[in-house]
């Protein structure tokens, strides 16, 4: 009897191990794929004969990534889940026990083999659909590029669901959430708010490769009719934690699906459309359980859902419509004339030029302007005075402050002619010559930075007449400008209005370069004309 027991006990310790000791170190597996796509698994170039795939056998997901020109990457895991006929050998034998010399009872039965090749792949997997990549820009179509991509989840909107194998898996997430909670597990975490420049750069490079954003390095190609800007707000993450097998000590992969608000920003970065869209990414292979690794999986995964998101947004009709560059922008703003009496005395000198430069601010900043009528008229930007959701409020050099009404603006020129209920103000003359001389001495005057630095002048001189992506002239000057100098006069020592300052270039090392609009088109694009009134 003790023979026999001895003898099944060793049966079933050798048969146990037969999966891992017999069967082959890969698996030949069918993978169809798209025409033309290249397969890569875990990085690498698998074997393949007679149109199968080599995919060594291992508790571990292998990664499995198609590409193809034209087409987004494909991330797909594959998870050994299958039993080998070879891992059952051992349930051949009989169930034993015997009774030792001391009383106590023995108890020997089936053995399972879960060793690194006991369990096998599915023969066929079927990955040949992709979805194409975002498109090339053509000529009808704005620049475009990422303003900003923010993330800003509220904890009920934070989910990770864990699944124990990759079996409960398969079977629907809905299935085990609902019915049997204590396998999958939700974790909330605190809420998340921030702003991330790393899927900034991300997209950014996407619309760079597809020329959306323009390649060639000059400092004039933005305006109102060829740029609009891309808001990405982050608003719900839900992520998959798949473990191939909750009795081995065995790999994971992750998915996640993530919900984003965008919204296409004009010139100005007002909204002028908004949609929310739920974006899956890939299955990505987590390659061990450390924390770090885990976070590198979720941002692989979140920085390709959110690409995939941005090619549908850019798909959808209703957002190539907004892109394009529209013949109603194009057209000549229809006003009638403005009739601007003649003043009895302009600015003169640089004292009155401060007197007749305002501030114009709001609650979350401040612009320059400068009076062009003894009855309130103020030149500005419009970029100064678009976000028409906040009070206006121009202040006077004296302290006093006036609520502006907005009467007219051109946005593609980026001006706007403001009227305060004032008189017997001194104003500025503007010049209407298009001949504009070169190295021109000349002052800027307005508001730098803080409001209290109201009415500053900085000295430079005209350093060049450039023209912008549509064509616009555009005045170049070295004199000292800052963000709330913006729709602040650029004129001569006289007082003569020859401009309004529109930007400065920005960028590392770069000082003395900022621009402006030419006097000339006030009369031109706001449809002003100075009138002589008899009294």
């Amino acid at each position: 009897m003790r023979k026999l027991i001895s003898l099944l006990a060793l049966c079933g310790l050798l048969f146990g191990g037969c999966a891992s000791i017999l069967n082959p170190r890969f698996q030949k597996v069918a993978i169809k794929t798209a025409k033309g796509s290249k397969l890569t698994i875990n990085g690498d170039t698998p074997k393949k004969k007679d149109g199968k795939y080599y995919i060594k056998r291992g508790r571990d997901p292998q990664q499995i990534v198609i590409t193809k020109d034209g087409y987004q990457d494909e991330y797909h895991a594959v998870v050994a889940h299958r039993k080998s006929p070879l891992f059952f050998v051992s349930l051949g034998l009989p169930l034993t026990y015997f009774i030792n010399p001391v009383g106590g009872m023995f108890i020997f039965g089936a053995l399972f083999d879960y060793g690194q090749k006991s369990m096998n792949y599915d023969k066929a997997y079927d990955f040949s659909k992709m979805k194409r990549d975002l498109y090339e820009k053509e000529d009808n179509i704005k620049d475009v590029r990422l303003n900003q991509v923010s993330v800003s989840v509220d904890k009920k909107k934070l989910n990770y669901d864990i699944f124990f194998n990759y079996k409960q898996y398969l079977k629907g997430k809905k299935y085990y959430s609902t019915h049997n909670p204590k396998k999958s597990i939700k974790i909330e975490r605190e809420d998340i708010d921030i702003e991330n420049t790393v899927f900034t750069d991300m997209l950014n490079s996407i619309l760079h490769d597809k020329g959306f954003i323009n390649k060639d390095n000059k400092a004039l190609n933005s305006s109102y009719l060829n740029n609009v800007y891309l808001n990405a707000n982050l608003v719900e993450i839900d992520v998959d934690v798949i473990n191939s097998n909750a009795k081995l000590s065995s790999g994971k992969f992750l998915n996640a699906t993530l919900k984003i608000e965008w919204e296409i920003l004009d010139y100005y970065k007002k909204q002028i459309y908004k949609r929310t869209i739920k974006a899956n990414s890939g299955q990505i292979v987590i390659p061990n359980n450390g924390e770090d690794a885990v976070s590198a999986a979720f941002f692989i995964a979140s920085s390709d859902a959110i690409s995939r998101s941005l090619i549908q947004f850019m798909n959808f009709k209703e957002v190539k419509e907004h892109i394009k560059v529209s013949e109603e922008q194009l057209r000549e703003n229809s006003f009638p004339v403005l009739n601007i009496p003649v003043a009895s005395q302009y600015v003169s000198t640089m004292n009155e030029a401060i007197n007749s430069s305002v501030t114009i601010k709001n609650e979350d900043g401040h612009g320059s302007g400068f009076i062009i009528s003894e009855n309130g008229y103020i030149i500005t930007n419009y970029h100064v005075i678009s976000d028409d959701s906040k009070p206006l409020e121009v202040v006077m050099n004296n302290g006093d402050t006036f609520t502006p009404e907005i009467t007219r603006v051109d946005k593609v020129n980026d001006l706007a002619l403001l009227k305060i209920n004032a008189e017997e103000l001194i104003p500025y003359k503007i010049s209407a010559s298009e001949e504009i001389e070169i190295a021109k001495e000349i002052y800027a005057v307005g508001t730098p930075t803080a409001e209290d630095l109201g009415s500053t002048v900085s000295k430079g001189i005209i350093s060049g007449i450039r023209k912008n992506k549509s064509g616009q002239k555009i005045l170049q000057t070295d004199a000292s400008i800052n963000g709330g100098n913006s729709g602040g006069v650029i004129c001569t020592k006289e007082g003569l209005a020859l401009g309004v300052v529109s930007s400065k270039l920005r960028g590392l090392g770069i000082e003395g370069v900022a621009f402006g609009i030419p006097s000339y088109l006030i009369f031109e694009k706001l449809k002003i004309k100075y009138t002589t009134v008899e009294k």
